[in-house]
């Protein structure tokens, strides 16, 4: 490979690792380039078979690009994520005060929707919910059923006295 600088040779030994070393063992090259942050991606290390071994690379993390550490995009991020967050509590401040000025009139409301929501099953609830509660789903499917008859039946009524 006399034609290769050597990071054009590290490359290519770093993505030809499976064609170079025999079959049959998992391989794996690491890259202390790469900040790795996901849990558990230690566990790696339990994979270890001799006689391929862990070695450290050419350089530490603090010497590595720092471009190829920071990124912009994560800054601009930040900056939304802490907007969203002061206007989220902003806002919930002023809503909290507002439903406590409301008073007993947010209360009956809310109590006027809850007794809706319990009649109303398939209303409140999403289908899939609605699976692991045989109970509910039985009495939304009911509910369901009586208004499609209960419209059917208005049909009738209204082409009957059409016809009349």
């Amino acid at each position: 490979m006399k034609w290769m600088d050597n990071h054009q040779a590290s490359i290519w030994l770093k993505t030809s690792l499976h064609r170079i070393l025999p079959a049959g063992p998992l391989y794996c090259y690491l890259d202390t380039d790469v900040v790795a942050i996901r849990p558990g991606v230690d566990d790696i290390f339990q994979r270890y078979v001799a006689p391929i071994t862990f070695c450290t690379d050419h350089c530490r993390l603090k010497a590595f690009s720092p471009t190829a550490v920071h990124d912009e995009k994560y800054d601009r991020l930040l900056a939304k994520q802490e907007l969203q967050s002061d206007l989220y509590y902003k806002f919930r401040q002023e809503d909290e005060a507002q439903l406590r000025a409301a008073g007993e009139h947010v209360g009956r409301i809310n109590l006027l929707k809850n007794i809706f929501h319990k009649k109303r099953p398939l209303h409140t609830f999403s289908l899939k919910s609605l699976l692991n509660q045989p109970i509910k789903l039985i009495v939304a499917l009911f509910q369901k059923i009586g208004f499609k008859i209960i419209q059917l039946i208005s049909l009738i009524n209204n082409k009957i006295n059409l016809n009349i």
